[in-house]
C-alpha cells in the first residue's frame, strides 16, 4: 500500500521541524556573529576616530604654539625696531641741540677770544705757516691746513667730537638721570 499524502506529510513533519529548527539555529548564529562583527567594526572605527581626533588636536596645538611663537617674535622685533628708531631720533635730537648750542656761541661776546685760542691751537698743531680760515662758509670756528694736514675746529665739529668722546649720548644722559 502506498502511503497517502496526509500520511507522508505527517511522517515528514519531524524532519521539517528539525530542518526548520536547524535553519533557525543557523540563522540566529549567523545573526549573532554578524552583530559581533558589526560591533567590532563600530568599536574599531570609534577607536580610530578617537585616535585621529587626538592626533589632530596635538597637531592643532603644535600649530597654535608655533603661530603664537611667531607672533611673539614678530612683536618683539617690532618693539625692538621701534625702540631703536626712538633711540636714534633722541640721539639725533641730542646731537642737533648740542650743535645748535655750540654754533650759538658765535653770538657770545667772548667768541672772538675763543677764535684766537682755536687759531693758536691750530698753529701749534700744524706749524706757524698753517693757513687758518676763521668762520668758514660752512660754520663758525676755525679750519686750518698745512700741506695735506688739516684741522677742523668749527663749533659744530667740536660739539660732535665732544659727544663722541662722552660715548653714546643716550646712555650718557640716562646715567646722569639715573638715581
Amino acid at each position: 500500500m502506498t502511503p497517502t499524502r496526509a500520511a507522508l506529510h505527517d511522517q515528514l513533519e519531524p524532519v521539517r521541524a528539525a530542518l526548520r529548527e536547524d535553519a533557525e539555529r543557523r540563522a540566529a548564529a549567523l545573526l549573532a556573529e554578524g552583530r559581533r562583527a558589526a560591533d567590532a567594526v563600530v568599536e574599531a572605527a570609534r577607536v580610530a576616530s578617537e585616535e585621529a581626533v587626538g592626533r589632530a588636536r596635538v597637531r592643532a596645538e603644535a600649530t597654535a604654539r608655533a603661530r603664537r611663537e611667531q607672533a611673539l617674535a614678530a612683536a618683539r622685533r617690532d618693539v625692538h625696531r621701534t625702540v631703536l628708531e626712538a633711540e636714534a631720533e633722541v640721539r639725533r635730537q641730542v646731537v642737533d641741540a648740542a650743535v645748535a648750542a655750540a654754533v650759538a656761541m658765535a653770538d657770545d661776546p667772548r667768541y672772538p677770544r675763543l677764535l684766537d685760542r682755536l687759531e693758536r691751537l691750530a698753529r701749534h698743531q700744524l706749524g706757524s705757516d698753517a693757513i687758518v680760515e676763521r668762520d668758514p662758509a660752512d660754520g663758525p670756528g676755525v679750519v686750518a691746513t698745512a700741506g695735506a694736514r688739516r684741522v677742523d675746529y668749527r663749533l659744530a665739529t667740536l660739539a660732535r667730537r665732544a659727544l663722541e668722546a662722552r660715548g653714546d649720548p643716550l646712555a650718557a644722559s640716562a646715567q646722569e638721570v639715573a638715581p
